[in-house]
């Protein structure tokens, strides 16, 4: 039980698969890389990470929201939408928990460590709804 507490208190938690009593914790560190394989969050996450210019950032900040961590209301207009073109699935694309995973992993790397402190407000603000927009899903 010490050896756990030492673990614990590094950082390092400790997974129990099973057992009466256990607490199952996950241990999600922020990447410095973005570790998925979905071709357009890697494009998103470049533009994000390493432009220059604030309207770029915003805006990749924005799609990376509205294609992984949509709220409910923008599911439920996309799908009206394409209910109405007769293509309701095609607009609609549900990212696998890994990749979300992955993404929100890189995206609290980027803020901690670039957006959060970005002397433009609204990639700060963009920035803080991504991760609120996370927390849901």
């Amino acid at each position: 039980q010490k050896q756990q507490e030492k673990n614990d208190e590094r950082g390092n938690s400790s997974i129990n698969p099973g057992g009466r009593g256990s607490k199952t914790r996950s241990n999600i560190r922020p990447s410095p890389i973005y570790t998925g394989s979905d071709a357009r969050l890697i494009v998103l996450f470049r533009k994000i990470g390493q432009k220059r210019d604030p309207a770029t950032k915003s805006r990749a900040l924005e799609d990376l929201v509205s294609a992984v961590f949509p709220s409910k209301d923008e599911i439920y207009q996309t799908k009206e939408k394409g209910e109405t073109d007769g293509n309701a699935t095609a607009n609609i694309v549900e990212f696998s928990r890994p990749e979300k995973i992955a993404s929100l992993c890189h995206l609290v790397f980027l803020h901690e460590t670039k957006l959060g402190y970005d002397n433009n407000a609204s990639v700060r603000s963009g920035s803080y709804k991504a991760l609120a927009a996370a927390k849901y899903h």
